[in-house]
């Protein structure tokens, strides 16, 4: 859920926002608070949170605290006379996104935006006007999982696609360098089978707890990646 307030005047107290200076995409963890909420919270109950300041040592959510709900909030300052539009991606393992905007005392319910993209589940949209400062409530659920981390992202809505293909391909990195270490496994394995098929010594018997080393990270990897 996304709430949208315009309160000019928390400018001058908490980091803000400015949109101005996102060119592309820019990772806002430093000028966001968040908080843990029961899984029951609703919308109507967000004045009575407590909050705290999301940093680096903070952001990952515990296994205890996975099935809570989080709340995260920021400061978007608009500095130019034209609207500014952007994609929110809060991190992985959000299975539940919804946006609303405050107007007095109601919260209107935003559209459901979702860029025209294969991997755009994580994303919405939110739009700020000219000369305009809004404060950005964001209430998240969690994948049952243990390694989520609250990394908020704002993205330009025009360079959304060259940020997923910059962004995806930073993983691709990842999983090159697990394609290489398990074929130097299967080569250290293959190698083993070879030797004892020529020889057929009793040597090898020696050689099969570290055989059995060999196949354990293997078969990590291989479950892993699929």
């Amino acid at each position: 859920m996304t709430l949208v307030l315009p309160l000019r005047s928390l400018a001058q107290e908490r980091p803000i926002v400015e949109v101005d200076t996102i060119r592309f995409g820019s990772r806002i963890l430093s000028s966001c608070q968040f908080a843990l909420v029961p899984s029951n919270f609703t919308i109507d109950q967000w004045p009575t949170v407590k909050w705290q300041q999301l940093s680096s040592k903070n952001f990952k959510i515990t296994p205890v605290d996975n099935p809570k709900k989080v709340l995260v909030r920021f400061l978007l300052v608009n500095k130019s006379d034209t609207a500014r539009g952007f994609y929110f991606f809060p991190g992985f393992y959000y299975k539940d996104i919804h946006l609303y905007k405050r107007s007095g005392e109601k919260a209107i319910a935003f559209p459901r935006i979702l860029p025209d993209h294969p991997d755009s589940i994580g994303f919405r949209y939110l739009s700020i006007a000219g000369r305009d400062t809004s404060e950005v409530l964001v209430v998240l659920t969690n994948e049952k999982t243990y390694n989520t981390v609250i990394s908020p992202r704002l993205i330009r809505e025009s360079f959304y696609v060259p940020y997923m293909v910059q962004f995806l391909n930073k993983y691709r990195d990842i999983d090159m360098v697990t394609y290489v270490f398990s074929g130097l496994l299967l080569m250290m394995i293959l190698f083993s089978l070879a030797t004892y098929a020529m020889g057929a010594t009793r040597e090898f018997l020696f050689l099969r707890p570290s055989l059995i080393l060999y196949c354990r990270p293997l078969v990590t990897v291989v479950t892993w990646l699929s």
